[in-house]
């Protein structure tokens, strides 16, 4: 695996920003982090897909979907994750 540079923000990265399009330190990090890590970024992208289907109690129409894309996921803590939601998911549905 090649040498990547990893940005660590300082105290101050959260309050500076690149002027010309608004986005800071931290997120040019974030950035560069799933750009380097494609397994990082589809983690992200199912956590904030779950996130979203739990915020809007979304669940009973579209968990099923979201647990049979997980499952097939290359990625094995997030896909045992929706394993376990689907052997229980009544209850996770009803909160």
């Amino acid at each position: 695996m090649p040498a990547v540079a990893v940005c660590v923000p300082g105290r101050l990265a959260a309050t500076t920003s690149n002027a010309s399009r608004g986005i800071s330190e931290e997120a040019l990090c974030l950035k560069q982090l799933r750009d380097y890590c494609p397994e990082l970024s589809d983690t992200a992208s199912h956590v904030r897909e779950f996130a979203k289907i739990m915020d809007r109690l979304d669940g009973a129409r579209r968990l099923p979907g979201w647990i049979g894309r997980v499952e097939h996921a290359e990625l094995p803590v997030i896909r045992n994750f929706a394993c376990n939601l689907r052997t229980d998911l009544g209850t996770v549905v009803q909160g």
